[in-house]
């Protein structure tokens, strides 16, 4: 597969995404106030307290990376980094992972426009959901700003990784004066899966008087198709006469997908595909680069090239040990509470976690308070805060123009850090609904 080929993969989702705005805002703070066909995938209890709503323009996108920041843009721009008087050099950039990884991820989200709808019985959602991520470790990076150090160990680390899931869901019910019961039930249908990532077996990059060694093993795999089910189970308590009201969720539940041929997205998408593109999907592709005791003696030999007992390339394919490969969907459990004040403001409060760690899910404790004021009907405005990982440490806010029977809204916080100066990453949301 050539390298423009798995870019344009890797990035096709990036034009469109899903999720609600006033989620965002309020800093994920939703599961007792999310409204209309916005709450599935939240808490599908809300939707017995909700009014009959169409999704028409449903979309966000969130870009994040664990090193680069403007204060630190500002302090690289026109920087020597080779001065130790500058404002920043390469072991200060370098440092400012303390030893990790570099990480860059991607999340996108698309409700299918039109498709999305509740009423006072169900709700049916189709969405569109992406998962890109980038890893490059931190000996990598060692060796891009030192190069080879003397006698000292480079292991060399890199993942690429990227998903597309569609899911299909119906949710529905149960009222008992005024305690709701909900829940949704999924079709996972995989649309793509790639990643590439080093294995094991790779030797670090290592420099001494003999000569430079390194093994860099890599493998490659693509899948064109899948499905699995998921379910989501929510609770929620009405508000009472003083505006208190308690939910709590469990989203992908036994979420799962199964990426094989033996699906409805490789029959009529992925086939097609793997053919035109000459792809070897459902397999393990083995891509191995060595170099064993390269020294001076080989670089100013006469030869035109090294002798592949020097510098060698190989490649080749290997079957999975299993026809179907298992990806979990990852899990995530929520309960918050809320008042409302009258006709003047919400404030709400959510915890949440994941049951496994999953790229941008974690399974450390998320804690988000959110503030809506809606003293003015046609112009809400909303505030949020929340903690936990350092990609879940944000700032948000947002507003709206609500003009019966369309609603629109749009949601945006930056990540990492309370302040926008320092902050990592930024998630922005858009949604347009109607009500019936």
């Amino acid at each position: 597969m050539k390298t423009y080929q798995f870019i344009f993969l890797f990035i096709i989702g990036i034009l469109f995404s899903q999720q609600s705005a006033r989620d965002i805002s309020l800093g994920g703070s939703m599961v007792t106030l999310s409204r209309g066909v916005s709450t599935v995938g939240i808490n599908p209890a809300n939707l017995a307290f909700s009014k009959p709503t169409i999704n028409l323009i449903n979309l966000n996108t969130l870009f994040y990376n664990n090193l680069l920041s403007m204060k630190l843009y500002n302090d690289l721009n026109g920087s020597d980094l080779e001065n130790p008087n500058s404002s920043i050099t390469k072991k200060e950039l370098i440092d400012v992972l303390n030893g990790s990884s570099f990480n860059l991820y991607n999340n996108l989200n698309l409700h299918i426009p039109g498709i999305n709808y509740s009423n006072s019985r169900y709700a049916i959602t189709a969405k569109l959901n992406q998962y890109n991520e980038i890893i490059a470790g931190n000996g990598l990076l060692r060796v891009l700003f030192f190069g080879n150090e003397w006698e000292t160990e480079s292991q060399i680390d890199i993942e690429a990784f990227s998903k597309t899931v569609i899911e299909y869901g119906y949710s529905s019910w149960f009222n008992l004066d005024g305690l709701a019961f909900g829940y949704t039930f999924k079709y996972l249908q995989g649309v793509n899966l790639f990643n590439i990532y080093t294995l094991n077996e790779s030797k670090p990059l290592y420099t001494d008087s003999t000569g430079i060694d390194l093994s860099v093993i890599l493998a490659k795999e693509i899948h064109l198709g899948g499905s699995g089910f998921g379910v989501d189970l929510g609770m929620l308590i009405e508000e009472s006469l003083n505006g208190y009201s308690f939910g709590f969720s469990i989203t992908n539940l036994f979420g799962y997908i199964n990426w094989d041929k033996n699906n409805l997205n490789y029959s009529l998408l992925g086939k097609n595909v793997a053919q035109a593109m000459n792809l070897n999907v459902n397999e393990v592709e083995i891509l191995e680069f060595k170099i064993n005791n390269l020294n001076t003696a080989d670089l100013m030999s006469e030869s035109a090239e090294l002798a592949d007992s020097v510098v060698s390339n190989t490649s080749f394919n290997q079957i999975l040990s299993s026809k179907v490969k298992t990806t979990n969907y990852p899990s995530v459990f929520r309960f918050g509470i809320s008042k409302f004040f009258k006709d003047d403001f919400n404030l709400s409060y959510e915890s949440r976690t994941g049951f496994e760690s999953y790229g941008i899910n974690s399974v450390n404790w998320i804690h988000s308070l959110g503030l809506e004021i809606i003293r003015w009907k046609l112009i809400p405005l909303r505030f949020g805060i929340s903690s936990g990982s350092s990609l879940n440490h944000r700032f948000s806010f947002g507003s709206g123009i609500h003009i019966k029977p369309i609603k629109l809204d749009f949601g945006l916080s930056w990540i990492g850090s309370r302040s926008f100066y320092s902050a990592n990453g930024l998630e922005f949301g858009f949604t347009l609904t109607l009500l019936n």
